[in-house]
């Protein structure tokens, strides 16, 4: 319980605030001074909500104050909630109290559960108090909430003049070009602020070194990475892991280590002490921002699309669609990084130089409008149909596609609705005076555009890591998983990292669409936490380490057959059969350990569960009677051993020999090599014949019948002598023979010997027959067929009715 605890204490300390106070320093204070402390920040929230004048700024602030007392509050009623189970639990352990009228208790006792009764109401107290702060902070984070979307509804409805109207562009365009002329003399003005010492010093050549070497270093990076990571035309249908290497290589050498040589150069323009300060150092910041988003949007998709190579393409679109696609995306970056570039070096500017309300109508129109036909022409549903021969050379018919009628290609055909429908709604509010929800449109797709790009190849790589895992000899063959279990493995893990994906993508995207992080992480705290039914609290966050442990018990279970089965009991010269047993065994207590394991982690009391056990045992007694039936004859083949792999049984009309004893069924492969799936409780309920169950000898019967006039006693010598010449035939016990009846045909003989290894009996029968096949033609011996003799009564009447009469013949003719 004490672990449980802690855990949930911490991950909803992790998710709700990443600032807030430690639970070890919250509970190292008096309860009733954090209690002050929360009403405090309580009070100043809900004097800022009632203040008619609210600031996004402040909004931010009051809801990460909310958060922190909201861990803490949560904290203490988990840690005041297991403290009432443990005084709780040790009441009870007192037994009940005296009833009225009855022998008092011994005073110590009396002593030990006034105490603790009093320790309960103290913890109840504190679990009320913190339940009351944590209505408050639901209210007071509802109401910022509303507070926030009213005012980015009004931001975002705010009318500017018209962009296309005559008095718009004549003040906007004299003003723009102000505005271009002060940004272009930001280096002047910064150079000519300079001292002569400054400006006869070689501290002006650090930069241009560092780039120097920089583009050196980059260049060096991307030859190796090309040389031996990049792709490689000589190879014409690489895997996608080896694609994707390839991608990755590509990405970095093209995209990422150019924006993290812009990064280091933005940090030491930023930095204290710089050599660039002013306004050309926010210029140059600027620039150097608008040049990483260029670089990056450039680069990653060009390397996913390799437009130039389509066999090392990521996604299986057609050659010139993906050529098509790369070009506009590349155009598309140049005019976003162009907008953001002006957009940061403005703020350069002193606030009364900066573009005036005209102007800027008319800037957000032309770059938005061009931004939005931009996204329209990277939305064109040709350039996003698959290639269908690729598709099909790879496996992926799956993938997104105008032409497949799929639930993922429905779900995209959604998507890129969303986008044209907003695009051209970015472009209406721009040309309606509504340049801050164009604005905030066009920045919203940008965003979600780029990180749906870098989700979608994290994805990639995620996927393809489970592939290779699976793959892997560690887990086919050190945990034994067949491939139909790897297989499935494989999809349920594939389908969690979806999961995962998309619950990343929700956090990362939403902000850009104005949604505070606070409420995510707010909502995601309580989708974690769960929910209450009765006394059983049901919660994803348990559920997720439920899985977890069991899934690590199950693995570690698996090896742990393995090794018993390959290493151990190999060594102790057990039978086969028990062999496979006892790994069986050891699997089953796995199991039942991971289950037990897993349903305490998610915090069910497991008296409860053999409550409701009891009273499913009238629904187990009807509908799961033969599953509980089949399961308890499992465990009793294993432990009562009538049966083990290798042994050879009949059960009904069914022989063969047992390949597995799984829990529900046996698997008997007859001599045809099919499976004959049998439940266990034919096996206790039915006669069973196991030809190998003591040993593995096998008696050899062949009858065969000789003519009547026969020597038997030459006859008898001769199966015998057969018998003893046989390899495969016993020594001990010895052949025999029975003269078993006089037959309507024959005299009857049967053969009878014992073959070591009853699975010879086969082969030795068929030697034993064609030997003596042999020895009776030797020695003239003959096997008869049936023949029966028929005698007819009064034949000589019917010769006579039935002969044919002359004097008919003559009157005839």
């Amino acid at each position: 319980m004490a672990v449980r605890v802690f855990l949930r204490i911490s991950i909803i300390a992790l998710l709700l605030s990443a600032a807030g106070a430690s639970v070890a320093q919250e509970t190292s204070r008096p309860f009733s001074k954090i209690v002050t402390e929360w009403n405090r920040t309580l009070d100043n929230a809900q004097q800022y909500v009632n203040d008619p004048v609210h600031f996004e700024g402040r909004n931010r602030e009051y809801r990460r104050l909310l958060g922190d007392v909201r861990v803490a509050a949560q904290a203490a009623a988990e840690v005041a909630t297991a403290e009432i189970a443990e005084q709780q639990r040790l009441l009870d352990a007192l037994g009940p109290a005296p009833k009225e009228g009855a022998a008092a208790e011994k005073p110590e006792i009396a002593e030990q559960r006034q105490k603790y009764e009093e320790d309960i109401a103290f913890y109840r107290a504190r679990v009320a108090q913190a339940e009351v702060a944590l209505a408050k902070i639901e209210f007071l984070s509802a109401s910022i909430s509303e507070l926030s979307r009213a005012e980015l509804l009004m931001e975002l409805l705010k009318e500017n003049p018209l962009p296309f109207a005559p008095s718009t562009v004549s003040r906007a365009v004299p003003d723009l070009y102000r505005v271009a002329n002060e940004l272009a003399r930001t280096p002047v003005k910064w150079w000519e602020g300079l001292s002569a010492e400054m400006r006869s010093s070689m501290i002006f050549l650090r930069l241009p070194m560092f780039l120097f070497v920089a583009f050196l270093v980059g260049w060096a990076i991307r030859y190796l990475a090309a040389k031996y990571l990049g792709c490689d035309p000589n190879i014409e249908e690489p895997t996608y892991a080896r694609r994707l290497v390839g991608a990755i290589a590509e990405g970095i050498s093209r995209g990422i280590f150019p924006a993290l040589i812009l990064s280091i150069v933005l940090i030491r323009i930023t930095s204290d002490g710089a050599v660039i300060t002013g306004p050309f150092a926010t210029v140059l910041a600027a620039l150097c921002k608008a040049l990483i988003l260029f670089v990056l949007a450039w680069a990653l998709p060009r390397a996913a699309l390799a437009p130039n190579d389509p066999n090392w393409r990521l996604t299986v679109l057609t050659p010139d669609g993906a050529r098509q696609l790369s070009q506009r995306i590349t155009i598309l970056a140049a005019i976003v990084s162009t907008n953001a570039f002006f957009d940061g070096a403005i703020k350069a500017l002193a606030p009364g130089q900066q573009l005036a309300l005209e102007a800027q109508a008319l800037f957000s129109f032309i770059f938005h409008s061009i931004i939005a036909a931009g996204l329209l022409a990277v939305l064109q549903p040709r350039l996003w149909r698959i290639d269908s021969e690729a598709a099909r050379k790879r496996g992926e018919e799956d993938e997104v596609g105008s032409e497949l009628p799929t639930v993922r290609s429905r779900f995209w055909f959604v998507v890129h609705g969303l986008f044209v429908l907003l695009a051209i709604g970015a472009f209406i509010a721009s040309a309606t005076g509504y340049g801050q929800l164009g604005s905030y449109l066009v920045h919203s797709l940008i965003v979600t555009g780029l990180i749906g790009g870098g989700l979608y190849l994290v994805r990639g790589v995620l996927r393809e890591t489970v592939a290779v895992i699976l793959r892997s000899a560690l887990v086919s063959r050190k945990l034994a998983l067949q491939h139909s279990t790897r297989r499935l493995a494989k999809f349920w893990l594939r389908a969690i990292l979806d999961i995962f994906i998309a619950a990343s993508s929700v956090f990362l995207i939403a902000p850009a669409w104005g949604v505070p992080v606070e409420d995510l992480t707010l909502g995601a705290g309580e989708l974690l936490r769960g929910f209450t039914v009765g006394n059983v609290t049901i919660s994803l966050l348990d559920f997720a380490v439920a899985l977890l442990i069991f899934g690590v018990v199950i693995l570690l279970t698996r090896a742990g057959q393995r090794g018993l089965a390959e290493r151990i009991l190999p060594q102790t010269q057990i039978d086969t059969g028990l062999q496979h047993s006892l790994s069986a065994g050891f699997g089953y207590i796995g199991v039942v350990i991971a289950i037990m394991l897993a349903v305490s982690a998610i915090g069910l009391d497991l008296t409860n569960i053999a409550l409701i056990a009891g009273a499913l045992s009238v629904g187990i007694g009807f509908g799961l009677q033969n599953i509980v039936n089949n399961f308890v004859s499992g465990l009793t083949l294993l432990v009562e051993r009538p049966i083990k792999v290798g042994d050879w049984v009949v059960v009904g009309d069914q022989q063969g020999i047992v390949k597995r004893i799984q829990v529900r069924a046996t698997e008997i492969e007859t001599f045809q090599r099919t499976s004959v799936i049998v439940p266990n409780s034919a096996f206790l309920q039915e006669p069973v014949i196991n030809r190998t169950h003591k040993d593995s000898f096998g008696r050899i019967e062949v009858p065969v019948g000789v003519a009547y006039g026969s020597d038997t006693a030459k006859v008898e010598q001769i199966l015998l002598d057969v018998a003893k010449q046989n390899p495969k035939v016993a020594s001990w016990p010895e052949p025999f023979v029975l003269f078993q009846n006089f037959g309507d045909s024959s005299l009857d003989f049967e053969l009878r010997c014992y073959c070591p290894n009853v699975f010879d009996t086969f082969r030795a029968g068929s030697e034993l027959r064609f030997a003596i096949d042999r020895g009776f033609r030797r020695k003239g011996i003959e096997i008869p067929f049936p023949q029966r003799d028929v005698h007819l009564k009064d034949i000589d009447r019917l010769e006579r009715m039935f002969k044919p009469n002359k004097d008919d013949g003559k009157r005839e003719s």
